[in-house]
């Protein structure tokens, strides 16, 4: 039997270190049962998420409807902030 495709999330939320606000920016959520990855791109803030301001290896996506998720960037561009990530590899 086929599984259906999953359709993506869209929305906007906000991005974080720890406690402190970094950027607003519209995501795409592509949930699996064991990872959860996608893309965002900066709508307001900082924009190299390479570098950030508070040197971190965590960052933590907050959406509008209050769920939050670490994610860590994969691969993008800090000159437009549009970013892919991943959530971040479990310690062994």
């Amino acid at each position: 039997m086929l599984t259906p495709p999953r359709v993506p999330h869209v929305g906007i939320g906000s991005v974080y270190i720890e406690e402190v606000w970094l950027a607003q920016v519209q995501y795409t959520l592509n949930d699996s049962v064991h990872a959860l990855a996608g893309a965002l791109h900066i709508l307001d803030g900082e924009r190299d998420l390479f570098a950030p301001p508070i040197p971190t290896e965590k960052f933590i996506l907050k959406m509008a409807d209050g769920r939050q998720y670490p994610f860590v960037p994969a691969s993008g561009n800090p000159v437009v902030g549009a970013y892919t990530f991943s959530t971040p590899p479990l310690a062994m």
